[in-house]
């Protein structure tokens, strides 16, 4: 890697017995930003971040950025509600995913359009106005007030009862 800045470069061709006579490989490293920020669930900075919270990267169009193997870039969510990702300079936007326990699942502030133009990118916090969501502990049930062994009891004794009369009807004919 030159220490002082590179003003020319002459190339001298000269036949050679076998190929390549000559190749010259330039290398530049690409610049890139690395982005810093935090989300708060309900605007209290001590409420923790669900488990499976995770942000994506998306390009400015809002198509997803994908990384050497063509898979998207996600990042996870610590439960302190920080992350950072490290991407090349240019104009982005994050999108939040929250996990299905947390509503409301399409926070307001996302997707969030920022520039990556420096070393370091900091977005600061995002206040999310979503509280986890109250399932009595079973993600995707909703409480009725019924207890779940009272449907089973009633098939129950409806099948006795009807066993009951078609025997007695059978025994009388």
């Amino acid at each position: 890697m030159p220490t002082v800045p590179i003003d020319e470069i002459t190339l001298t061709f000269t036949p050679l017995a076998g190929s390549p006579n000559f190749q010259l490989w330039l290398v530049a490293p690409s610049p890139a930003a690395t982005v810093t920020a935090a989300i708060e669930l309900g605007g209290d900075p001590s409420t923790p971040i669900p488990a499976g919270t995770q942000v994506e990267l998306l390009d400015a169009a809002g198509n997803p950025v994908t990384d050497i193997l063509g898979d998207p870039i996600v990042v996870d969510v610590a439960p302190d509600g920080s992350f950072s990702l490290v991407t090349e300079f240019g104009d982005y936007q994050l999108d939040l995913e929250l996990p299905v326990d947390v509503a409301p699942a399409d926070p307001a502030d996302f997707p969030f359009a920022f520039t990556a133009d420096s070393d370091v990118v900091d977005l600061g916090s995002f206040a999310i106005a979503a509280v986890p969501a109250d399932t009595g502990g079973t993600p995707g049930l909703v409480e009725t007030g019924i207890d779940p062994e009272l449907p089973l009891a009633v098939a129950s004794i409806l099948l006795i009862v009807g066993a009951a009369l078609l025997t007695r009807r059978r025994a009388t004919t």
